[in-house]
């Protein structure tokens, strides 16, 4: 409600969600690990040719990271196609 919400604080939350924080790659890494070993289905699904079963992969990892944190997708899905082409 527009009467009830000063400026103030809608400023403050705006940017408080425009901040993101940072994710190291090293626990990107053990994140995208640990999605790809607890799903080998999808694994499986995605070698045999069903693209979807990447952005699965994909939300998973998602899932797994802090809401708080705000990852590239990009980034995420390119790091998962690296893992699964070894």
């Amino acid at each position: 409600d527009i009467s009830k919400v000063l400026p103030a604080t809608l400023v403050k939350t705006i940017v408080s969600r425009a901040q993101t924080s940072t994710i190291s790659d090293q626990e990107l890494e053990s994140i995208i690990n640990q999605v790809i070993d607890q799903n080998p289905k999808a694994v499986t699904d995605y070698k045999s040719g069903k693209e979807n079963a990447l952005m699965f992969l994909v939300g998973q990892v998602m899932r797994k990271t802090a809401t708080a944190i705000r990852i590239d997708i990009n980034i995420v899905k390119t790091k998962i196609l690296e893992k699964l082409k070894v």
